[in-house]
């Protein structure tokens, strides 16, 4: 009866033992896994990051150049404006010398 004991308990360590080394081996599998998926979710976060920056510079440029021709516009007009100006100061300025030189 001792000896169906420690066959049992030896078959028993014996079960424990390949129970152990097996967990061991799926752990590192399941660990393996893990790291590749890590890396395709970390792939994939990368190209939806590089996408969004880009569309947001795409935009940004867009965005850059209507103010950019707005403000164009807005100096064009500044611009006519002052050449306005400066006919009309002309005008009166030779009217100014025509009449100092008439009295």
């Amino acid at each position: 009866m001792i000896e169906d004991t420690i066959k049992a308990v030896k078959e028993a360590e014996k079960q424990a033992s390949r129970i152990a080394a097996d967990a061991e081996v799926k752990a590192n599998e399941i660990l393996k896994k893990a790291d590749s998926d890590a890396e395709g979710i970390r792939e994939e976060s990368k190209k939806a990051s590089r996408a969004v920056y880009d569309e947001r510079m795409e935009q940004a440029k867009a965005d850059g150049a209507v103010v950019l021709r707005e403000a164009d516009a807005d100096n064009q007009k500044a611009a006519e404006e002052l050449k306005k100006q400066a006919s009309q100061k002309e005008r009166e300025a030779i009217q100014a010398v025509i009449d100092a030189v008439l009295a």
